[in-house]
């Protein structure tokens, strides 16, 4: 089938809801992209930054190659020795403590918003249900991340939303203070937005947000996933002086509601999102956030 053929079968046959430009890629190799034809193209979005390192990275391919004459897809239910691996190279490098394996960014911040949500049922009244969440802001396009996104234009037609989101200004100190208050179990925040142009927090602000949220026993949850990881803090934040702008708090602090999540960009050949986070959130018998069954993936962990 020539090019024209595929591509009139692509729209014959794809819902259009992707304004895919008229060409058809074949192969790939480095930044480098060809379609059927031969015309060669710079791929600068990385596949959507999923193709970190590139098309067709030799390392990446013989490890796809080598998995997948070994074992696929296993599911959650058994534990296999990539996902763990994978595990300990993550939050070795960062602060977190455990890892929430997932497909996309969209899954990753409905975890966190689960996560958020099951705490707060946990520890607080029932009116301490609100998240927080910024102008510009993109955080999904499922139902809540769509809701915490607060933009008009890609809520359009989908509603009725989810409640129990509130919508502040991006980098207002004085609207932050106000927005943040006895409600807000949460604050979901971008350091860097990317979807609405780019856009980092100002200077202070997420160290505002920090002190907003511990005041009033909320949690912070900082979305990464445009951005990319690191972007936030430095790797180990140990180091005072690397920490973003005051967000993390001190290592083993004794304060319980210090708990922090960003989704990182994890992927080099495979589409994969995670959230990440510390354990100050405290257990408590019988009352776990997340235990078996509380959230789950059909893909996120498995091996392929």
């Amino acid at each position: 089938m020539n090019q024209e053929k595929l591509k009139a079968a692509a729209r014959r046959l794809f819902v259009p809801n992707y304004a895919a430009a008229a060409i058809v890629l074949e192969r790939g190799r480095g930044c480098r992209v060809w379609d059927g034809a031969g015309s060669e193209y710079l791929d600068f979005g990385a596949g959507i930054s999923v193709n970190s390192l590139g098309h067709c990275n030799a390392g990446v391919t013989q490890a796809v190659t080598n998995q997948a004459a070994a074992l696929n897809h296993v599911s959650n239910l058994y534990y296999n020795r990539p996902s763990i691996a994978l595990a300990e190279k993550l939050l070795g490098a960062c602060f977190a403590e455990r890892v929430f394996f997932c497909n996309s960014g969209s899954e990753a911040n409905e975890a966190a918003i689960k996560l958020a949500r099951k705490f707060s049922s946990l520890h607080h009244a029932n009116h301490k249900r609100e998240i927080v969440t910024f102008s510009g802001a993109f955080h999904g396009r499922t139902l809540a991340a769509l809701t915490a996104t607060a933009n008009p234009a890609y809520q359009e037609g989908f509603g009725p939303l989810p409640g129990g989101f509130v919508s502040c200004a991006f980098n207002d100190f004085a609207a932050a203070e106000k927005t943040i208050g006895a409600k807000t179990c949460a604050v979901m925040v971008e350091p860097v937005q990317g979807e609405s142009g780019i856009h980092p927090a100002a200077p202070g602000f997420l160290g505002h947000l920090r002190n907003l949220c511990d005041r009033h026993n909320a949690l912070l949850m900082v979305d990464e996933i445009q951005c990319g990881a690191r972007r936030a803090t430095h790797r180990r934040p140990r180091r005072p002086r690397r920490r973003f702008d005051g967000m993390l708090p001190p290592p083993r602090h004794p304060h319980p509601h210090r708990r922090q999540r960003r989704p990182a960009p994890v992927a080099a050949a495979q589409p994969r999102r995670c959230r990440v986070g510390r354990g100050h959130v405290p257990h408590r018998p019988r009352r776990r956030r997340f235990c078996a069954g509380s959230c789950g993936i059909a893909r996120g962990g498995t091996v392929e």
